[in-house]
């Protein structure tokens, strides 16, 4: 049996890595998975701040313990944006990226837009079922907590802690960026001007796609994973 090539799966903001068990079935013929859960995410204790340098640096340890080298990493949402700038700082650490729903473009604007709709008591108010979700995946952890830390964390990215348009310049590996259709929180000419700078980007538009990573269909992505890290 030859070896399957290795792919790791990063999850987004206020998920985990049981959001991704349906990519995961669907992909396990052609890869050797992995995925795990990002600082408080999951379940795991929530450090004082969140960061993507500090996310970084949790998935290069990641990649030493399990002795991954010139790794895939399909990365969704918020997991996209870490392996990119993963991928920047650790030449030769990852040999591909698909991005899935991440947002790439950061100013003040664009946080404030965010932001606005990742208010606890509002959502514990107006979708419950939501919020019940949300405190079940990251029991015993304070789901509010989780997503203060987000807010704060998107708020620092619209105010300078982003990568620039020369930091996607300096990634110089075949990076596809995915966004659906119907993604109200990426916007898709904003993903095409960031994907102008990645030296070999290519972009996908997925039909009929939400942000929301439960929602994509898993057969569609597993052949675009297959076509892009298999080729």
């Amino acid at each position: 049996m030859p070896t399957l090539p290795d792919l790791i799966l990063l999850h987004g903001a206020l998920g985990s890595e049981s959001q991704l068990e349906k990519i995961k079935d669907a992909l396990r013929e052609n890869f050797t998975l992995y995925s795990y859960n990002l600082s408080g995410h999951g379940g795991k204790l929530v450090p004082p701040q969140f960061s993507i340098s500090d996310f970084e640096e949790e998935f290069i340890q990641f990649l030493d313990s399990n002795s991954l080298t010139a790794v895939n990493v399909f990365g969704y949402s918020m997991g996209g944006y870490i392996a990119l700038q993963a991928a920047k700082n650790n030449p030769g650490r990852i040999a591909r990226i698909m991005t899935l729903g991440t947002m790439l473009k950061w100013n003040p604007e664009i946080a404030a837009n965010e932001t606005k709709m990742l208010n606890p008591e509002i959502i514990e108010a107006k979708v419950p079922k939501f919020a019940e979700q949300l405190k079940q995946a990251h029991a015993p952890q304070a789901w509010k907590l989780i997503m203060h830390r987000i807010v704060d964390m998107m708020i620092g990215l619209g105010n300078g802690d982003a990568m620039t348009t020369k930091d996607f310049e300096q990634i110089n590996i075949p990076v596809l960026v995915g966004l659906g259709s119907l993604d109200q929180m990426v916007k898709k000419e904003d993903a095409l001007e960031m994907v102008e700078h990645l030296p070999k980007g290519e972009f996908r538009l997925f039909e009929g796609w939400k942000h929301p990573i439960e929602g994509v269909d898993a057969g569609v992505l597993a052949k675009v994973c297959k076509d892009f890290f298999i080729s």
